[in-house]
């Protein structure tokens, strides 16, 4: 129930945290001219989500080949990022 009532009190933070992150991963997903939403988009995508999509950039550079470590490396950095967004948004008060 505490749980529960952590994600009620910081909703804006996870939301929030959860579009940057999913943001960050379309970046990471659409480095290669043979990605579906590639473009020269993604190097200003790259600047703007660089705290969340470091290490996924980094590893679809170097191995290139699956989407799916990318989208488990997302979930990984969304959870810190969703705390520390916590920190800096205010809470919701209880109604």
């Amino acid at each position: 129930m505490k749980l529960l009532d952590f994600y009620k009190q910081n909703i804006v933070a996870f939301w929030t945290s959860l579009i940057y992150v999913v943001l960050g991963g379309i970046v990471a997903c659409s480095l290669y001219p043979r990605d579906l939403l590639s473009g020269d988009w993604w190097f200003f995508g790259w600047l703007i989500t660089f705290p969340v999509n470091f290490i996924s950039c980094s590893y679809r550079m170097f191995v290139a080949t699956d989407y799916y470590p990318v989208i488990i490396i997302q979930i990984i950095v969304f959870i810190p990022t969703f705390i520390i967004l916590t920190r800096f948004i205010p809470k919701r008060q209880k109604k």
